[in-house]
């Protein structure tokens, strides 16, 4: 398989992250006494993740976020492309460290998908068909003191570390 992840700063207010992924899967059948139609082939997967700051105080963000997974063989099963579009808004109210966030995830639910699999010769269609599409409200409050710096530290002893260098 071959993955590759990058990130880029298309402006300074939007950051995109990019995932590509492409994997073959081979499968052999060491029973011989069941007829099992075995699947074999690539399988490709993309995502795209774009975070923008809607507003030059960053108190308002966005994200709209995509995937997109192929048409794929693996083993006994045939799986039929997939993909959905998440989209997210983030607000920072004015009583510092209190937070909103609406996110709808899988805005025209395309993400179900049909698999199909044939064992002695008898065709079997399902479909996966999994709750991805929804709406999520959020209040978060973050606790604590923003200004606390972290310190570098040396742990051990600094011989011993040094020698096993």
């Amino acid at each position: 398989s071959i993955r590759s992840d990058f990130s880029l700063d298309i402006t300074p207010w939007w950051n995109s992250r990019q995932l590509l992924y492409y994997g073959y899967s081979h499968s052999n059948q060491l029973n011989k006494e069941n007829d099992v139609h075995l699947n074999n082939g690539g399988r490709f997967y993309a995502s795209m993740n774009n975070h923008f700051d809607i507003n030059k105080t960053k108190t308002i963000q966005g994200e709209v976020n995509f995937w997109y997974d192929s048409k794929y063989q693996a083993n006994l099963y045939q799986f039929e492309k997939s993909y959905a579009l998440d989209l997210s808004i983030h607000f920072k109210t004015i009583f510092k460290g209190l937070n909103f966030s609406m996110m709808v995830f899988d805005v025209f639910n395309t993400s179900p998908r049909t698999v199909s699999s044939q064992v002695n010769n008898v065709e079997h269609d399902f479909k996966a068909y999994t709750s991805n599409r929804n709406v999520r409200l959020s209040l978060s409050y973050n606790f604590g003191n923003e200004k606390i710096s972290a310190r570098d530290r040396s742990f051990g002893n600094e011989e011993i570390r040094s020698r096993s260098n």
